[in-house]
């Protein structure tokens, strides 16, 4: 199949050698098509493990914050059982104290971080579901071209 040369009054030469420039550079870049698409799925593929490596960093992170605020919330509890006794009171609203508020404060302090680590651990798991479908997305295109 011969095309028309680019200007008038090309030979035949010409034309094969256009022909030959065009098919050239066409396998070129889908050469380089391809392995753009190659490397960025390499570089998806380092994310995704980086995000995934993250997400158990966090929930490993989070198991440890829950621990410290079980243990937190039994040392109130205790502190509590104790002054009721010490002092024979009946309901626990009726108790106060530096000792109580403080780790009142410092427990309400450790939810809120445990609160944050949660939302964060939610935003990541939402941007690993996204590079996961870019991830599809970009196979499908892989085997297309």
């Amino acid at each position: 199949m011969v095309s028309e040369p680019f200007y008038n009054g090309g030979t035949r030469l010409e034309v094969i050698d256009m022909n030959f420039m065009q098919i050239y550079l066409q396998k070129l870049m889908q050469s380089w098509y391809q392995e753009s698409i190659y490397h960025y799925q390499d570089v998806l593929d380092t994310k995704l493990k980086n995000i995934n490596d993250y997400i158990n960093y966090l929930k490993d992170k989070k198991d440890y914050i829950k621990e410290i605020i079980d243990s937190l919330t039994i040392e109130l509890e205790n502190k509590y059982i104790d002054m009721m006794e010490q002092h024979q009171i009946r309901y626990a609203e009726n108790l106060s104290g530096q000792d109580i508020e403080s780790m009142k404060h410092h427990l309400n302090e450790i939810e809120a971080d445990y609160a944050r680590l949660e939302d964060h651990l939610s935003e990541q798991n939402r941007r690993k579901l996204t590079m996961e479908q870019e991830c599809d997305l970009l196979e499908r295109i892989a085997v297309v071209s």
